[in-house]
This record gives structure tokens, sequence and C-alpha cells, in this order.
């Protein structure tokens, strides 16, 4: 339901943006580079090209370097896993449960949350540089390259611990130790939940501290001679400079500062750019979806848990946007790009999961034999993917009145491609305006039509008030030659008689020099 009412937006949104068919004419990136010279298919017309060659090297390249990254994550959820067993087996006995609990269980999610965190910022950086190095002709290549990238990492990243302990725990020795599951039957229900909690409380922590707590610190720092100095606290000389500032000097300052923070452009260039907020924001997002979707069954709460972490992530956001960032600038997209087909991957992965969750891992199955846990399986993901299939059959991915919209639109062109095809040639004089010709009587006598000023010398702008002399009046009596173009040939209007007054100018009086 979620993914099928997003398509119905994004048509929506598509077709009142004008973007439906962006990506057919979208031009080349600026960081593009080509080697080649080739015609176009399209135009026709010769076209720089990246040799398609170097471009599998490049991509072979990248996607080494993700499944090297990958077995690190996996060498990383394996020693968490050594650190616990160790821990269970040779600390624990002797202590109390509490003191179990928290040196195996819970330092074991935290560290496997931090090396999370890390790993996935060391990949982050090796993804836009390999992304930028495999040379992409569009914007929209590039960034679906990249989140792929992306993704595929944070996947293996992020849901690795939580698939061993629901799959793989206590089903296998590791290095001679059976990490066995305590509680509920032998099964790791609880283990997974409480897993799945810490990594959803323990994500968003770094980037609010990136984006809430260290600007904070930083603003405090940049006033501390305001207070310190109220307290006598500050260790510099920075009080006795402060007092030093004369009445005149300190003044001027102030005028200036004062003028500097009225500037609201100076303000917004001195903010700290916001970065690529929609690739962090849309990945956080996904990961956290991932884990409602995967792992549903063994955390119902989940649900409850993300939408407060949300709440709190909006005004976050909110903030940096408006007030402690530079604002960022939009750029022109037909959709989501890969995010869609992502989304649709973890719903699919999803149903498979809990499936198996509900027929391997839960207490309700631990009673049946393999084979009844398989047609459990089996029956419950056929049945969803049916229910799946189903409603997006019948829910249109594009709403109704964009249907009429697009079809009205697409019958108004082809009506007036149609009627200009079969309409008569179209009468450009008509275009413009028409302005009356007017005949110039052009003589030795009569090569101007303005009247200077003797006195000034300067030519007057406004002749309604000059006395003309009667001598120097020409009357046109005849009837002036209208031109007329090749569409009006036959038209038999009269030219309309017109009275010209002419000015004679005196050969005597000197020109104005101009």
């Amino acid at each position: 339901m979620f993914l099928e009412r997003w398509k119905r937006r994004n048509a929506q949104l598509a077709y009142e943006w004008d973007v439906d068919n962006f990506e057919h004419n979208e031009p080349d990136r600026p960081q593009f580079y080509g080697l080649k010279v080739k015609k176009d298919p399209v135009t026709q017309e010769p076209n720089w090209f990246y040799p398609f060659k170097r471009q599998i090297l490049k991509f072979t390249v990248s996607v080494s370097t993700l499944l090297f990254m990958m077995m690190i994550v996996l060498v990383s959820v394996v020693g968490v896993i050594v650190y616990r067993l160790v821990t269970t087996l040779e600390y624990c006995p002797g202590k109390s449960a509490i003191q179990c609990l928290i040196t195996s269980t819970l330092l074991s999610a935290v560290l496997n949350a931090v090396s999370i965190l890390l790993l996935g910022k060391l990949y982050e950086i090796l993804a836009f540089k390999l992304t930028e190095w495999e040379n992409h002709r569009t914007q929209t290549l590039y960034d679906d390259a990249l989140v792929t990238k992306m993704f595929a990492f944070q996947f293996v990243n992020s849901y690795a611990s939580c698939f061993y302990i629901a799959f793989f725990r206590g089903r296998f020795d590791v290095f001679g130790y059976t990490d066995e599951c305590v509680g509920d039957s032998g099964t790791c229900m609880s283990q997974l939940s409480f897993q799945v909690l810490i990594l959803m409380i323990i994500r968003p922590f770094p980037r609010i501290a990136k984006d809430l707590i260290i600007p904070l610190i930083r603003k405090l720092w940049r006033s501390r001679p305001n207070w310190c100095c109220r307290i006598n606290a500050c260790p510099c000389d920075c009080c006795n400079k402060i007092n030093r500032i004369s009445t005149e000097e300190a003044k001027d300052v102030f005028e200036a500062n004062k003028r500097l923070l009225s500037n609201f452009l100076e303000r917004e260039r001195l903010k700290h750019p916001l970065g690529d907020f929609t690739l962090n924001e849309y990945t956080e997002k996904v990961i956290q979806y991932g884990f409602l979707m995967l792992f549903a069954a063994s955390f119902p709460l989940a649900p409850l848990m993300a939408i407060l972490l949300n709440l709190i992530d909006i005004r976050i956001d909110a903030k940096r946007m408006l007030w402690s960032n530079r604002r960022p600038i939009a750029y022109i997209r037909q959709d989501i790009g890969k995010w869609f087909g992502i989304l649709n991957f973890v719903n699919t992965v999803g149903v498979i999961t809990n499936g198996f969750l509900i027929g391997f891992t839960s207490t309700w199955a631990s009673s049946f034999d393999l084979s009844s846990k398989l047609w459990i399986v089996l029956g419950f993901e056929h049945i969803v993917f049916v229910l799946k299939f189903l409603i997006a059959y019948l829910i249109p991915d594009v709403p109704r009145d964009v249907q009429l919209s697009i079809r009205r639109e697409k019958y108004q062109v082809a009506k007036i491609l149609e009627d200009a095809k079969y309409s008569e040639a179209i009468n450009y004089g008509e275009l413009v305006p028409k302005h009356k010709k007017k005949r110039k009587h052009r003589s030795s006598n009569y090569d101007t039509f303005v009247q200077l000023d003797e006195s000034v010398g300067k030519p007057k702008e406004d002749l309604k008030d000059t006395a003309i002399p009667e001598e120097n009046v020409f009357k046109e009596t005849e009837p002036a030659p209208q031109e007329k173009s090749d569409f009006n040939r036959s038209s038999s209007e009269e030219s309309v008689k017109e009275q010209w007054y002419v000015v004679k100018r005196d050969i005597s009086t000197p020109k104005v020099a101009r």
C-alpha cells in the first residue's frame, strides 16, 4: 500500500512540475568527459562518447571494492560474536545475571553498532570517489550508481548481525564454541528484538550530534568572550583588550557588525553548506524501513519507535535547513530513481524473512518438523505475495485526473498541428501592428522636418504651440501610394488622404554641433 500510494503521488507531482519526460532529454553532467567522437544515433550529429570497455573495467573495480568491504563487515561481525562467546564462557561464570547481560549482550550490541557506523562512513567516502571515477554521462545515472553502491553495502553492514541472530545463532559452532540463545525455549527472538532495538536507537545518535550538538558548541565557543568576561573566567587577555577599545572605535565596530548581520545574503553565505542532504536522508530512512519490514515478526514495537525517532528528526532537519545551514539548491528529477526499486526489494525480502522467522525462529513453530516448517514458510509467503500483486494490479499507478489531463493535452497538441497543416498561409504582416507610412517630400530646401529654435540652437521637442508661416506649409492633395503585401493585393481599399506640415529650414542658420 505504501509503494502504490507513492507511485500515484509521484505521477501527480511529475505531471504538475512537467518533469515526466525529463530523463529522455537530460543534459550531460559538467564533470563528464569523452574520449571518442561518434555520430549520435538520434540526432545524427557528432558527439563525445566514453569507451564502453573502459567503463566496464571501472565497474569491475567498483564491484570488487564493494565485495571487499562486505567481507570486512562479515569479519567485524564474527569478531563481535567471538567477543560475546568468550565473555559468556570465561567471564560470566561467578558473576550476577545483570553483569553478564551488560558485558556480553549489551556491550557486544554496542560494539556492533559502532563498527557499523565506522565502516559505513569509510565506505561512503570510497563510494563517492568510485562513482565520480566511473564518469557517468548524466546526473541520473550518477545518482543511481551511487545509491546502488551505498545501499548494497549498508544492507550487509546493517543487517548482517540481525540475520546471524535470527537464522544461524545456536545452529553452528564458532571456533569450537556453540553460541546458544538463552531463554524463549532456545529460540533467539528476544535477542533479535534487543539487537534491532539497539541498532535503531544508536544509529541516529551520530547524526544528531553532528547536526545539533556540534553547531551549538560552535555557537557557544564563538560567543565565549562575552560571557566569560562577565564572570572573569577568561584565561587570556581578551577582556583587557575589549576594555582598552575606545568608545568611538567600539561604536564603529558595532555599526559595522550591525550592517554585516543585516545583510541576509552575507549571512547565508557564511553558513555551513548542507551537503548531500537527500542521499543521507534517504539512506537513513530506507535502512530504518528495512528494520521494520525485515524483522517485524520479532520486534512489533519497531514502527512505534520509528515514528518517535522521525518526529524528532523532522524538527532537527527543519532547524538545519532554515537556520543552521545554507539553503540547499533544488535540482530537477523525474522520480526518486533507484530508491523505489530498493524499497520494492526490501518489501520482497521482508516477506521471505518474516516467513522464515515464523517458521524456524519463533517458539510457536518449534514443535513442528522440518517439512512442516517449510510448508508454513511457503504458505505464508505465497499468500502475502498474492495479496501484494493483487493490490498492485487493482490500484492504478497514475491517478484518473492525471490520466485525463495527459489525454487532453495530447489531443489539443494533435488538433493544433492538424489545423495548422490544412490552414491557409499565415499573413505575417498581421503579426506586427500596422503603421501609416508617411510620404516624405524631399528636396534641397526641405531636408528636415524639425524646426530649430534660433535663439537656443536646439530642436524643440513639442511643436504644438509653434506658429508655422503659411508659405512654409505644403499641402498634399494627391493620395499617397500604399504598399500592399502579397496577401492583400486584391484589396480595393482606397488610400486615406493626409495633410503634411513641412517646416522650411533657413539655410543661413548654422547647424547645431552634436
